[in-house]
């Protein structure tokens, strides 16, 4: 039988492990199509091919193959999984106070967290004079340290960071969080409470279950 749904990734992003890990929660059946950076050729994100399907050439972007709707970018992704087969409300919230509380800390991790991620990864990877100016990382650190504090402090006496059960608020997160002590060296020491939270979250089986597809980043998840 195909499979329900077509996930286009790289094995390197935390974003489409994200919907992995929904895919696998609720059971939905994929096949993964990974795509490589920056590249026109048959196989790149740039390609003719993949633009039809993303037109701005990024991943995740995830094929219905059900009904043949297509949706990119990771939260509009993650918002259709769950509307269409998390109709018990299991981890997008089964009540409006519920689904405020989950979609306010996807919100957080689009605006603050995600883009102070960015900021520093485009440092490491991208920043032509790196080794002339350290300033400009230590803000960035500066400001990851500010949002290691500001977690550490929503899951203080808490499982979960929005239920009372694993939600996608939690899964938006933690892979991110994994893939920045991986490729930035940052360490999560002196947040006890964030790191017991990314501790269980890596424990979910369809968040290992996830990681399979994530090879280096399952050995990053291993590390922690």
């Amino acid at each position: 039988m195909a499979p329900q749904v077509t996930l286009y990734s790289h094995p390197g992003s935390p974003n489409p492990l994200k919907v992995a890990i929904l895919l696998e929660a609720l059971n939905v059946s994929y096949e993964v199509i990974n795509r490589e950076f920056a590249n026109d050729g048959p196989n790149g994100m740039k390609s003719a091919e993949f633009l039809k399907i993303n037109p701005t050439g990024r991943i995740p972007a995830l094929v219905d193959n059900e009904n043949g709707h297509v949706v990119w970018e990771s939260t509009a992704i993650l918002t259709y999984i769950a509307d269409r087969w998390d109709t018990a409300g299991e981890f997008r919230g089964k009540t409006p106070q519920e689904r405020s509380l989950v979609i306010q800390y996807v919100s957080y991790q689009i605006s603050t967290f995600g883009p102070a991620l960015g900021e520093s990864l485009h440092y490491l990877f991208n920043h032509p004079v790196k080794d002339l100016d350290r300033s400009v990382q230590e803000r960035n650190h500066k400001e990851l340290h500010t949002q290691f504090a500001f977690i550490d402090s929503q899951v203080k006496g808490r499982d979960w960071i929005a239920l009372d059960r694993f939600s996608i608020a939690d899964l938006s997160i933690v892979p991110q969080l994994v893939y920045l002590t991986q490729y930035d060296g940052l360490s999560l020491e002196g947040y006890p409470n964030l790191q017991a939270w990314v501790a269980r979250t890596i424990a979910v089986e369809s968040v290992k279950k996830g990681y399979k597809s994530f090879p280096g980043q399952a050995d990053a998840a291993t590390a922690l």
